[in-house]
């Protein structure tokens, strides 16, 4: 007998790696979504008044996405030498200890700068889990899977704007960064201590 679609989706649900793997792709899309209220704000306040702060902003944006553009590949090769686990830890902390100095950063070149290395490691998380989810699952179940996977994407970018600008409100523009990537390293912990190796 073919199982209803409800019951694979529970079976699906139920996996003990899924889960946490979820809780790395909602932390990670919160981290990094958290910036966008307060960019315009923090870059306005470094320069002082411009006519270049919304070109400014775009290039914090712009950077971490070239950053991206050009680690996920090799990250990716990485990933299947180096195992999915590995490549998820180096990733998760480089974007921590490139998110952590930006609370204290005065000059726009140093925080363009730091927003790419941003970029760089954050090519090694989303595609190494998405990757690490796949491998959990047969073929005919991967579609489940991946829409899953990418509804748990959609919670952290609904919530990272909205916990960054609460944030901003009540602890200032360097709480943002603090928090959010102290955020991150516990996610590397949290990768490290409760999600265990796939392979």
């Amino acid at each position: 007998e073919v199982p209803s679609k409800r019951a694979q989706a529970r079976e699906i649900l139920l996996h003990p790696e899924l889960m946490s793997l979820f809780v790395v792709l909602i932390l990670a899309q919160l981290t990094q979504q958290a910036v966008q209220p307060i960019a315009p704000l923090f870059v306005q306040h470094m320069v002082g008044p411009s006519p270049y702060i919304a070109t400014l902003v775009g290039a914090a944006f712009a950077v971490v996405g070239i950053g991206d553009l050009i680690a996920s590949p090799y990250l990716g090769k990485r990933s299947d030498s180096l195992g999915y686990r590995r490549v998820l830890l180096i990733s998760l902390c480089g974007v921590g200890l490139f998110t952590l100095p930006q609370a204290f950063v005065h000059n726009i070149w140093a925080f363009l700068g730091l927003r790419f290395g941003v970029g760089l490691f954050l090519g090694g998380i989303i595609p190494t889990t998405q990757a690490w989810i796949g491998r959990l699952f047969p073929v005919h179940q991967r579609g489940t899977v991946y829409g899953l996977s990418y509804s748990a994407s959609f919670v952290g970018m609904f919530i990272g704007p909205l916990a960054g600008g609460v944030i901003a409100a009540h602890m200032g523009f360097t709480a943002v960064f603090l928090i959010t990537g102290g955020i991150v390293l516990a996610n590397a912990a949290w990768v490290a201590l409760a999600v265990r190796p796939a392979d």
